[in-house]
């Protein structure tokens, strides 16, 4: 009897403990961050009467990282409802070059020119997460909305004398409006502390201040961060 009294007290108390990390009235904090850096290149072919031309754009190297903390409150069981913060920066070398051939099939060098860019981005938003399953581990669906704003400095340099040579600077600043997707999992170390990681889908739609230049980004990433709960 008394084996049979313990084991009910421990399923009844695994079954309150299952609840206690996203119960409703709980508040969530959080921060994840991703960092990464890749190589690509594309190309494009045209052609006029007398010559073929390729202009080409290898992206040599590229690196970015981003800062995400997120506050919210569980409005039911398994259910967090908040707002998110954020701060990107990206950096990134790019060189264009266009070289052209002939109708006897000699390549020649158009031109060529070289760009180096440093993006930095804040945005804040409203973000929505949903937990299934009961114990520890937990896999999570969620969804977020905000308004961003980004600043780019890119130096653009000339290719002249077999080097590069400054020529301008441009600068430009936008505004955007994002939305994501994500679905991940988190792994609760005790009722407060969690690891986590989640594939996040992301839409930005933004507009310079120059109102002339429109820009939208798709992109997939791997975030890997932390969460508490009090």
């Amino acid at each position: 009897m008394k084996h049979i009294s313990f084991i009910i007290l421990f399923i009844t108390a695994f079954s309150l403990s299952s609840y206690a990390q996203t119960e409703k009235g709980k508040i969530f904090g959080g921060i994840n961050s991703n960092i990464g850096g890749f190589y690509n290149s594309t190309n494009h072919k045209y052609k006029d009467d007398v010559s073929i031309y390729t202009k080409e754009r290898a992206i040599n190297h590229s690196f970015g990282f981003n800062f995400n903390p997120e506050l919210g409150y569980f409005v039911a069981n398994n259910l967090v409802v908040g707002v998110d913060f954020g701060y990107n920066y990206s950096q990134r070398e790019e060189i264009d070059i266009e070289t052209g051939h002939d109708n006897n099939g000699n390549e020649f060098l158009i031109d060529k020119v070289k760009y180096k860019t440093k993006s930095t981005q804040i945005k804040v938003g409203t973000f929505l997460r949903y937990y299934f399953l009961k114990g520890q581990f937990k896999p999570f669906v969620k969804a977020n909305i905000g308004l961003l704003q980004s600043s780019i400095k890119s130096p653009v340099y000339k290719y002249e004398s077999n080097q590069y040579i400054k020529d301008y600077d441009s600068y430009r600043k936008a505004n955007a409006l994002y939305t994501g997707l994500g679905a991940g999992a988190a792994y609760f170390i005790n009722d407060n502390l969690a690891i986590e990681g989640s594939f996040n889908y992301n839409f930005t739609s933004s507009t310079s201040q120059n109102r002339y230049i429109e820009k939208r980004d798709n992109n997939l990433n791997l975030n890997l961060g932390f969460s508490i709960t009090f």
